[in-house]
């Protein structure tokens, strides 16, 4: 099915100040829920020349990330008016996307959220800090002091690591310790404690589902703290490599995916290296890919699926492109079949995304997928 994002259209009140001029929203139901990505918001802010910054309203749940026009943006605490602020180009209109995060959980796109609300601190001077749509671990001055919480993995899998927190001055080095796992990470400041931003420390690997303590320690600080934080968030990503068309074919192999879910994942054993486990209908599989033949392709998906468990549905998507089939019972779950199920046209050369996405399951499990095959026509 193809994403549909809905935009909701609002009307702005212009406060205009000799020190301030802002596009300030009165509630946050302004904001539209974006479809298949929970906890993320959606506006559009229209173009305006007395337009500076965007203020978000003080009923605005805890603030995380913010991307504008599809880019990770730096956001601010205004301290004067508490509340989160953001800086904006005035001379064009834009999309604010932003993430929130209450207590710490997995959301159903398969990102792990560790919040600052519920994070359990170790020592005597880092602690919990509220202001409208910011909360966050601040007076984190002794590298003694360390934040810890409890989890349970759904799944096993690559993810990325993305750190939101603020630092006025210098930099700090982290530790981020998952299980037996660890990222060791340089943090730089934000011209300010009141200045967030969001990077990705890197990739860390859960081997095995089950229950797991992440913790953040200190290992080195030149200013006056280690940083205030927001949130870490673990983002499931691929295993593989980058997929850069070579010959005349595309091969989109199960290792190379990126999972969106909670119990679907990549199977690294021999006699599988697939995409397994997918229990749960609303999981989905996607993979970034760049063309340099555009045409018309040929659409070969190999699976497998155990006696008994077969007749699910699911479609192959590309931009407004679909290919729905019937999943074929193979008689074991490693037992593949292609099936050959259409073609997709693509126009231009670049990045492209292909998604599979389970129509409905009437087995104990969709299906299981070691590759998708698209040969050029």
């Amino acid at each position: 099915m193809s994403r549909i994002l809905t935009i909701f259209l609002f009307s702005i009140l212009i406060l205009q100040s000799p020190a301030e001029k802002a596009v300030h929203l009165g509630v946050w139901s302004q904001f539209s829920a974006v479809s298949g990505k929970p906890n993320t918001y959606l506006a559009e802010i229209p173009a305006s020349k007395s337009v500076e910054r965007l203020l978000l309203p003080s009923s605005s749940p805890n603030i995380i990330k913010v991307v504008i026009d599809k880019k990770i943006s730096r956001f601010e605490h205004d301290q004067k008016l508490n509340r989160i602020a953001i800086e904006l180009d005035r001379s064009k209109k834009h999309l604010i996307e932003v993430e929130t995060a209450e207590n710490s959980k997995q959301l159903s796109d398969g990102r792990i959220i560790f919040s600052s609300l519920d994070a359990k601190i170790k020592g005597e001077t880092a602690k919990l800090e509220k202001d409208p749509g910011n909360y966050r671990i601040g007076f984190w001055s002794n590298e003694e002091d360390s934040l810890f919480w409890n989890y349970n993995a759904s799944r096993w899998g690559m993810y990325d690591l993305e750190l939101t927190y603020s630092l006025a001055a210098k930099e700090s080095k982290i530790k981020i310790q998952i299980g037996s796992k660890s990222i060791v990470s340089n943090i730089n400041h934000t011209d300010s404690w009141y200045h967030y931003d969001t990077v990705k420390l890197g990739k860390i690997y859960l081997p095995k589902s089950g229950k797991y303590q992440v913790s953040i320690n200190a290992i080195d600080k030149q200013g006056g703290a280690v940083m205030n934080f927001k949130s870490l968030v673990l983002v499931p990503t691929s295993e593989g490599k980058e997929i850069i068309q070579s010959g005349s074919n595309i091969l989109l192999h199960s290792m190379d995916s990126k999972v969106n879910g909670v119990t679907l994942r990549y199977e690294p054993a021999s006699k599988k290296r697939c995409l397994g486990y997918w229990s749960n209908p609303s999981d989905w599989a996607s993979w970034d890919f760049t063309v340099n033949q555009p045409g018309k392709y040929k659409v070969t998906v190999r699976q497998g699926c155990g006696k008994g468990h077969g007749g699910s549905t699911a479609s192959i998507i590309l931009g407004d492109q679909k290919l729905s089939f019937e999943v074929e019972d193979t008689g074991g779950f490693q037992n593949w079949k292609n099936l050959t199920l259409g073609t997709l046209q693509i126009e231009e050369a670049g990045l492209k995304k292909l998604e599979v996405r389970p129509i409905n399951k009437k087995g104990v499990a969709v299906m299981d997928i070691q590759e998708i095959i698209l040969t050029k026509e």
